[in-house]
């Protein structure tokens, strides 16, 4: 996949001005817990999105390898004050998986795909994987997902924190309508499994209000509604066979 160049000299003075007055958190701890990157390359790769309008400069990225791992940071920074941003693929328009000066969460390492369910015709998926690793999997079986976007290269965590619509969602509802329950990680640090039975405030069951706000960064204290939405692996997809 083409990756594109940011050129540091395209920051306005307006964005230079912000990142140089923000309190950046000291990372040191941070990185003797999960891997983490702070050198000029990779901040500035995770300094715009697909929308190529909003650019914010991160403090560090953190690349998380499970689900304990995005624990770890959501607690460090509740300790730090440090302000969290999740990123997938990056294909937010305004700036909604940016943060400036605080930690962006690179989730592209939570992608594992499987196993399948033959039984019950699910599928378990970490959010950091792509739709199209999904329809891969599925389509040696003969299966597809119920719904799928127009865009197979974004992640599951993604298109779910906004519900995910797709042509076949006018008979089967967005892709989160199609989710039996997923692994979350609350503001405060827990991880919960939410289903329309256990920890019934993150369910993908009652409606929409699962899938959080995604406004911009915000400390760790409110984060839980967005994690809810990217949780850290979502299990039991419907799929369809024809």
């Amino acid at each position: 996949m083409k990756r594109h160049r940011v050129n540091r000299s395209r920051f306005t003075e307006r964005e230079e001005r912000r990142t140089d007055t923000v309190e950046t958190p000291d990372t040191r701890a941070l990185t003797a817990l999960v891997e983490t990157r702070d050198d000029e390359d990779s901040r500035l790769a995770a300094s715009v999105d697909s929308g190529r309008i909003v650019l914010r400069m991160p403090r560090a990225v953190a690349a998380p390898r499970s689900a304990q791992d995005v624990v770890e940071i959501v607690r460090w920074a509740n300790r730090t004050g440090s302000s969290l941003a999740l990123r997938g693929k990056g294909h937010t328009q305004a700036g909604q998986s940016l943060t400036c000066g605080g930690v962006q969460i690179d989730m592209q390492g939570l992608d594992r795909v499987g196993p399948v369910d033959e039984r019950r015709r699910s599928l378990r998926v970490q959010a950091g994987a792509t739709w199209r690793e999904v329809v891969g999997c599925l389509g040696r079986r003969g299966w597809m997902p119920m719904v799928l976007t127009n865009n197979l290269d974004t992640t599951v965590g993604g298109t779910l924190s906004t519900g995910g619509v797709g042509l076949s969602s006018h008979l089967y509802g967005t892709q989160a309508n199609n989710i039996d329950e997923l692994e979350a990680v609350t503001g405060d640090g827990r991880l919960l499994r939410c289903s329309a039975t256990e920890n019934t405030s993150c369910s993908t069951r009652p409606g929409p209000d699962w899938a959080g706000s995604r406004s911009s960064p915000r400390p760790a204290s409110a984060f839980a509604a967005c994690c809810r939405a990217y949780g850290c692996s979502v299990s039991s997809t419907r799929i369809w066979r024809p």
